[in-house]
């Protein structure tokens, strides 16, 4: 059965973990664990066969551990809002070049408006990441 697929991101892009009679394998390595395969899916490196298969490697962790839930499964969007702050950040230093560039020819307008746009990125930037 296939469990989930290496992405693109990693230098193991493509390879397959499979299950088969209760041993899970990694293709060009060998047998892993359970808990090996969640941690992989929580750092955002595999994809998912289907919500079958993840439902059953959690359920194994959990049986495994003895605990009623294995660690949170950071979702896409999650992961996307982590990366949203420093999406911010990037524009706002080309905004702010840019607004350098413009600076001599508009004259102290300008100044006070970078000010501005700088306070309220740095203000929302630190909210998406705090939140």
């Amino acid at each position: 059965m296939l469990i989930a697929t290496f992405t693109v991101a990693t230098a193991w892009s493509g390879r397959k973990i499979t299950w088969k009679r209760g041993v899970y394998t990694l293709d060009d390595f060998g047998p892993i664990t359970a808990l090996d395969v969640l941690r992989y899916a929580q750092s955002g490196t595999l994809v998912w066969a289907s919500e079958d298969a993840r439902r059953k490697v959690n359920a194994e962790v959990i049986s495994a551990s003895g605990t009623q839930r294995p660690a949170a499964k950071r979702t896409a969007a999650q992961a996307k809002k982590k990366g949203g702050a420093g999406n911010v950040i990037a524009t706002l230093v080309l905004v702010l070049f840019g607004l350098m560039l413009l600076t001599p020819l508009i004259g102290p307008v300008s100044l006070a408006l970078m000010g501005v746009l700088v306070f309220v990125a740095i203000v929302w930037a630190l909210h998406r990441v705090t939140h």
